[in-house]
């Protein structure tokens, strides 16, 4: 395991999603697609903020990591972004992600009422 993966890991754990958005500028995809995963295990507002903003990038494989990190943590803001955004969507790829992660979502929340 990566030093930066540890570390995202243990900011994860402590829900310091501000802490992890700074890693998102980094040019290694990879540390890209780890500091995303670490969000959605985050949550808080921080870290649904960041992936909600992510769902809007033009980079195929970015905007498909926040929307599976969104079913970890996203919420009803979530869910209303998700759904506008799912309209507009052409991509096979990411409509599939899109209806997955909104149903994983409504069951949490439906579930926590």
């Amino acid at each position: 395991m990566s030093a930066k993966l540890e570390k995202l890991e243990k900011l994860a754990s402590k829900g310091k999603g501000a802490k992890i958005i700074k890693f998102l500028s980094n040019k290694d995809f990879d540390v890209v697609k780890d500091a995303i995963a670490a969000l959605g295990k985050c949550g808080g507002e921080d870290a649904i903020n960041a992936l909600t903003g992510l769902c809007q990038s033009t980079d195929k494989n970015t905007k498909l990591e926040a929307i599976k990190a969104l079913a970890n943590c996203g919420g009803t803001y979530s869910v209303t972004q998700l759904s506008n955004d799912f309209i507009k969507e052409k991509d096979p790829d990411l409509k599939k992600a899109m209806s997955e992660t909104l149903d994983t979502i409504r069951k949490r929340l439906k579930a926590a009422e």
